[in-house]
């Protein structure tokens, strides 16, 4: 019994909710949802269908749907605007020909002036401005006359005149650009785009060059040749001192790099870079490049080994110098692995020395070795294997200074990173690579 009373209630809901939708223009589209759920149904004043809930239009009163209600919002607005956009109209000349449209669309009217119908905008007629073309003086030319205006302002017109507010197809006399510019446009002043942007990067790079020299001035800097660029060396003179510089103007402009000879760390002479080179061990087979971080080619006096490389942080030769592992002799690449502190290691050594047995007294076990006839070749998989570790898969090194009696911990990395299979099968990887490119 509950259940068929229950079942009566919700039809008699139902029945008096499509009833009072009806009565508010709606035509349900499917049963009632409930008072707050969105109930598709179609507009009595557009017909198309959304989807209100029958809480809004019980309590509110809504009787259609959102576009019409903005319609209606705006056609009651225009009425009560009406009678006083007429009056404005009518007090600057104009007769009105239709109804107000809105104070920005065109709006058909007599000019009482010249007794012509044109249709004006009620902002522009508000502002001042005359919007009869035959009594501002823009009247519409000629099809030859825009031509001819067009040639004279440097565009060859490519299609039939199209109008003055329409982009007509020309190409610029100056650049040979093909662009489209409106005819009002050219007549105000208006040119071509591609030029004007020439123009403008001109003029912006003119300017920039009158700064950049007064800024040089301002450090005491007098420069020698046009400005190259912001962050290219400018030759310039150094006016306290009076030599040549090449500073950076990004820098010389906050007095930084301004003159090395009197800043207290001078520049190093042609001279005196052979001779840091003689005493290294090394002869020049080129000339000096002008700078300690330029890369200089050079010969190994005692093997003839040519090597290039900057001047600044250079060491002896790698296959002549007693320290360190001899480039010239065999060598051994090794991988170990540090059961308690977890920490992989590769390194080199040159046959016959004892710095396995070194690093086994730390704990250290021999996982693989690799033999190569030349300590380059190791040194060379060495490197290629921890420019991987560091800079491809980002595994940081994992032990200290401290903690190498023999050296070696910026060889090291966390075994549960990589594993010391997958650190060797680098290693291998290398070696492949470096075969491969000597045959």
């Amino acid at each position: 019994m509950a259940i068929e009373r229950g079942a009566r209630q919700k039809a008699g809901m139902t029945a008096k909710a499509e009833a009072v939708i009806r009565e508010h223009g709606w035509t349900p589209l499917v049963p009632y949802p409930g008072a707050l759920e969105p109930w598709p149904s179609l507009c009595g004043v557009c017909g198309q269908e959304c989807r209100p809930t029958f809480a809004k239009i019980q309590e509110r009163g809504q009787d259609r749907c959102a576009p019409c209600s903005k319609q209606a919002l705006s056609m009651r607005w225009l009425a009560e605007e009406s009678g006083r956009a007429v009056a404005d109209l009518v007090r600057s000349g104009w007769e009105p020909l239709g109804d107000y449209p809105g104070v920005h669309k065109g709006w058909k009217a007599l000019h009482l002036a010249c007794g012509q119908i044109r249709y004006p905008r009620l902002a522009e007629v508000r502002a001042g401005e005359v919007c009869c073309s035959a009594c501002n003086g823009s009247v519409r030319v000629s099809d030859d006359e825009a031509e001819e205006f067009m040639r004279s302002a440097h565009f060859k017109p490519l299609e039939p005149y199209p109008g003055s507010q329409v982009p007509w197809l020309c190409q610029c006399l100056r650049c040979g650009s093909t662009v489209k510019p409106r005819f009002t446009t050219v007549r105000k002043g208006g040119g071509c785009l591609a030029c004007s942007k020439v123009t403008a990067a001109v003029t912006r790079r003119a300017n920039f060059s009158l700064q950049a020299e007064t800024e040089m001035r301002a450090v005491g800097l007098e420069p020698l040749e046009p400005c190259p660029g912001t962050l290219a060396r400018w030759k310039s003179r150094h006016l306290a001192c009076g030599r040549v510089v090449f500073p950076v103007h990004h820098l010389a402009k906050y007095g930084r790099g301004v003159c090395r000879q009197c800043s207290g760390s001078p520049l190093v002479e042609p001279h005196e870079a052979v001779a840091r080179l003689t005493v290294l061990g090394f002869k020049s087979l080129e000339p000096y490049p002008g700078r300690l971080q330029a890369l200089w080619r050079m010969q190994c006096i005692t093997c003839d080994t040519v090597v290039t490389k900057a001047l600044q942080g250079a060491g002896g030769c790698r296959r002549c110098r007693p320290f360190g592992t001899n480039h010239g002799l065999p060598a051994l690449v090794y991988l170990l692995h540090h059961p308690r502190w977890g920490a992989v290691k590769v390194g080199i050594t040159n046959m016959g020395t004892t710095r396995l047995a070194d690093h086994r007294r730390d704990g250290w076990l021999v996982i693989r070795t690799q033999y190569f006839e030349l300590g380059a070749d190791a040194y060379d998989v060495e490197q290629a294997v921890l420019h991987r570790l560091r800079n491809e898969m980002g595994i940081p090194p994992f032990l200290d200074a401290g903690q190498m009696r023999y050296g070696g911990a910026t060889e090291t990395a966390d075994a549960d990173l990589i594993a010391p299979l997958k650190l060797w099968s680098l290693v291998c990887q290398a070696r492949d690579e470096i075969d491969s490119e000597a045959a």
